[in-house]
C-alpha cells in the first residue's frame, strides 16, 4: 500500500513527465502538494514562490560563481533552519553545486503559502528541475 507521500509523488511524476518549463512544473507542484503552512517549523521541507524585491542590502551569498551575477531562486526547495520575526533561514537544494545553499527568506517576499514536502518525498523532489533563477532587480 502506498503512503500519502508516495501517492503524491506518483501523481506529480505523471503530470510533469512531458513538461520542461519551470513555471509549468511549479504550477503542478503547487496543485499536488496541498499541505500548506504560513509559518514553517524548523526542519520542515517545503517549496514556495519567492519574489525578491531587489538587490539592496543583499549579501553576495546569492552570486552564481560561473557568472558573478546576483540571482535568486523563485521556486526554492528548502529545509527550514530557523524562523525569525522577519522570515526564515533555509537550506535551498536548488543551489547545491551553484553557490551558497543557505538563504534568508522574508515574509513579505513569500508569495502565498509554503507547500509542505514530506521527508519521504524529498529524494524525488530533488530530481525535479523546476528551479527558476532570476536576477535581482536593482533598487
Amino acid at each position: 500500500m502506498e503512503s500519502k507521500g508516495n501517492s503524491r509523488v506518483a501523481v506529480l511524476k505523471e503530470r510533469i513527465k512531458l513538461l520542461t518549463d519551470p513555471e509549468d512544473i511549479m504550477l503542478e507542484i503547487t496543485d499536488v502538494f496541498k499541505d500548506l503552512e504560513i509559518i514553517p517549523d524548523i526542519g520542515m521541507y517545503c517549496t514556495f514562490i519567492y519574489n525578491a524585491k531587489g538587490v539592496r542590502n543583499r549579501s553576495k551569498e546569492n552570486v552564481v560563481p560561473s557568472t558573478g551575477k546576483i540571482y535568486y531562486d523563485q521556486h526554492p526547495l528548502v529545509q527550514v533552519l530557523s524562523v525569525q520575526r522577519w522570515g526564515f533561514r533555509a537550506f535551498n537544494y536548488h543551489w547545491v553545486g551553484r553557490g551558497e545553499e543557505i538563504h534568508n527568506y522574508t515574509w513579505d517576499e513569500v508569495a502565498g503559502q509554503l507547500h509542505v514536502i514530506k521527508p519521504n518525498e524529498m529524494s524525488f523532489m530533488r530530481t525535479v528541475d523546476y528551479a527558476k533563477l532570476k536576477r535581482y532587480q536593482t533598487i
